[in-house]
């Protein structure tokens, strides 16, 4: 295609680039989606109000009894995310543009991954960030009730705290033992072990292995903790090597969410009037997304430290 660059030349780029970076959204798959639920957003803000507890049905007797939400609400502001390359006009009309389209492609795995990079920072930024009942959300002494102080306290993190069959089997007991405002267990039960990459070869040994060596160590017998969790495996994790987490995803609120205000979307600036084209002979091509990331209920995640 060298020579000028005409309108019609420019609409057909546009359209090969945009069919590049949808093809590349739509096949990248963001892991955050097994650990954080996707919640529409409309307006500016979301505000959360979670329940103190998890109601459970009770025989009818009298009124019903209505479970309100509790006091203590947050709320997750959307923020505005944007990716922009630009394109030289040598290069469409000297015929490069071919070298051009793997860059977009990378935009759209990108703008896939966007929830990734949100959940990510939210994830590891809860162990000093206040959740709904005015501890981090990673913390050693939740409330168990809000409106009880008698019904003690939980923790979801542990320091000193590698991940071995031991830790991992202690971790989980907990976790099935949280309790809610009645002193009743909740039910939790985790399914999924997230690992940074550095960990990965151990939880498989822990959550795969068909036998693991006996109390005694004379001998092998079967593995009590082989298929209790997914390994969820994350290479964006690596900053944290000896940190691992436990997530109860299977209820409908999952312990992270996704807050989508805009999903992204591929855009170009290349009119002959564009200051960008007119005074520096570039066209720009970008992407740009609104929305933000948060955490739900405690309990329903344990963070260890080795």
């Amino acid at each position: 295609m060298p020579g000028q660059v005409t309108h019609s030349l420019l609409q057909s780029v546009f359209f090969t680039l945009s069919a590049a970076w949808s093809e590349a959204y739509q096949s990248t798959q963001p892991w955050s989606s097994q650990i954080a639920m996707q919640v529409p957003s409309t307006t500016r803000e979301n505000r959360y109000g979670w329940m103190a507890k998890l109601p459970k049905l009770r025989e009818w007797i009298g009124e019903r009894n209505v479970h309100r939400l509790a006091s203590r609400a947050y709320s997750i502001t959307n923020k505005d995310f944007e990716l922009t390359v630009g394109l030289d006009r040598n290069d469409l009309e000297d015929d490069t543009f071919g070298l051009f389209t793997p860059t977009v492609q990378m935009m759209g795995q990108q703008a896939a991954k966007w929830p990734d990079d949100l959940v990510k920072e939210v994830l590891q930024a809860a162990i000093s960030t206040l959740c709904y009942d005015g501890q981090y959300f990673f913390d050693t002494d939740h409330p168990v009730s809000l409106e009880n102080a008698a019904l003690g306290t939980y923790s979801n993190r542990k320091t000193s705290f590698a991940l071995t069959s031991a830790n991992y089997a202690t971790a989980r007991a907990d976790m099935l033992q949280f309790k809610d405002n009645d002193n009743r267990p909740m039910g939790i039960v985790p399914n999924i072990l997230l690992v940074p990459p550095q960990l990965e070869v151990t939880a498989m040994r822990i959550i795969n292995s068909e036998l693991v060596p006996s109390a005694a160590g004379t001998a092998t017998e079967n593995n009590p903790l082989k298929g209790t969790a997914k390994i969820v495996m994350v290479p964006e994790l690596a900053n944290e090597a000896g940190v691992w987490y436990l997530l109860a995803t299977q209820s409908p609120i999952k312990p992270f969410l996704f807050q989508l205000r805009k999903a992204p979307q591929f855009a170009q600036l290349t009119a002959p009037t564009d200051r960008n084209v007119f005074f520096h002979k570039e066209y720009i091509y970008g992407t740009d997304s609104r929305g933000n990331a948060g955490f739900t209920l405690p309990h329903l995640a344990m963070r260890c430290e080795a």
